[in-house]
């Protein structure tokens, strides 16, 4: 009998195959730029996200802390 295989694998293995699609007949210098791209794209999304979250808690303050609550002993042990 076969495991079935998780959906996270699932998941990268079909962002895998589309990535290589994107990549096919790609020289080394254009995938080097492909990559470069996206980089900085990923981080000048960071530095907006940083930005926006920054104005935030200038404004309404620092996200208020959760309330933490002990976890119960497993039943095994109790």
């Amino acid at each position: 009998m076969a495991i079935p295989e998780p959906k996270c694998v699932q998941w990268k293995r079909k962002g895998q195959r589309a990535l290589q699609k994107k990549l096919a007949g790609m020289t080394r210098a254009e995938q080097r730029a492909f990559w470069r791209k996206s980089y900085k794209k990923m981080l000048s999304e960071q530095v907006e996200s940083k930005r926006r979250m920054q104005e935030t808690q200038a404004k309404d303050g620092p996200p208020a802390k959760r309330a933490t609550t002990a976890m119960p002993e497993p039943k095994c042990v109790q």
